[in-house]
């Protein structure tokens, strides 16, 4: 009693005595053990794996008690809580028999989302990806899911995460546009953020914008998002070098100089055939490098090529 009061009241000292009493063979022991565990799970971390272990095979031991469903929760948990996903998906493979199905399922993928490595995140979300749908009908984890999905480079998984809303709200919304952009499908991206406002929005609408060809508009959303170099480089997508903000940089001015309306026009060189051809091969040289420059700095972040 004292070290469950200890537990509520946020003290040090409840583990320690929660762990000594969890080593006894009594009710009282199973009762420790089962706060001893429950107390690691809320601190956020992993969980002791001796312990752990020992709550699975009381599980198993005391199928018909009534701590069994209880037991099994905090080993499907206690084993995502260890990034052992694999195990956590194995034990919850009968929900009927665990305590809290709904709320375990969510808290094993809120552990993946949050402490998985790359592969094991996207391994994992592949296989269990029916139940990731239907831990995806909570929201918060319905987005950090369908997140983490879409700067993996996996849109179409995060789609399907996404459908599971009802209904869609502003950051379902902001995350179908940016799964459409990976998707190579800008109108869709520009639909679903009808109507939505906000600087990170107006960032994704220029983008899609900007890859449909639509320039004024684009700038116009990058102005709104505060990005100005995105909307300096909308004009010069647009070819509109009039309308810059600032003057020029060098790699700017270099191109303006070279393919610009006022260029100066090739001048005639003297010499022979090998002079003029030598001078015409110099000259194409140095506009590619000039271009290439500029299409470096014009060419779109990683995350939206």
């Amino acid at each position: 009693m004292e070290a469950e009061i200890q537990v509520v009241e946020g003290d040090p000292q409840a583990s320690g005595r929660l762990e000594a009493l969890s080593k006894t063979n009594s009710a009282q022991g199973l009762r420790a053990l089962i706060l001893w565990l429950n107390s690691q799970i809320d601190a956020g971390g992993a969980v002791d794996p001796a312990a752990l272990a020992n709550a699975e095979a009381l599980a198993f031991e005391l199928a018909d008690a009534p701590e069994a469903p209880e037991l099994r929760r905090i080993a499907a948990i206690g084993h995502a809580a260890n990034s052992e996903f694999g195990k956590a998906f194995e034990i919850y493979s009968d929900a009927t028999e665990i305590a809290d199905s709904k709320g375990t399922l969510e808290a094993i993928f809120s552990r993946l989302v949050g402490q998985a490595d790359d592969g094991d995140f996207l391994r994992t979300l592949y296989d269990q990806l029916p139940l990731a749908e239907k831990a995806a009908q909570t929201s918060g984890l319905r987005q950090e899911l369908a997140g983490r999905a879409i700067s993996l480079g996996m849109p179409a998984v995060a789609v399907r995460l996404l459908g599971q809303a009802d209904p869609l709200s502003v950051q379902d919304k902001t995350l179908l546009a940016r799964a459409a952009l990976l998707e190579l499908d800008p109108a869709a991206a520009v639909a679903h953020l009808k109507d939505l406002e906000g600087k990170q929005i107006e960032q994704i609408r220029a983008a899609a914008l900007s890859r449909l060809g639509r320039h004024d508009e684009a700038r116009a959303a990058y102005l709104r998002a505060g990005n100005p170099e995105g909307a300096r480089a909308q004009s010069w997508h647009k070819g509109d070098w009039s309308s810059l903000d600032a003057p020029p940089d060098a790699v700017e001015q270099r191109f303006l100089e070279t393919f610009g309306a006022t260029s100066s026009q090739t001048k005639e060189v003297k010499g022979g055939p090998l002079t003029r051809a030598r001078s015409l091969l110099e000259q194409s040289q140095a506009e590619r490098e000039t271009l290439s420059k500029m299409l470096d700095r014009l060419a779109l972040p990683p995350d939206q090529q």
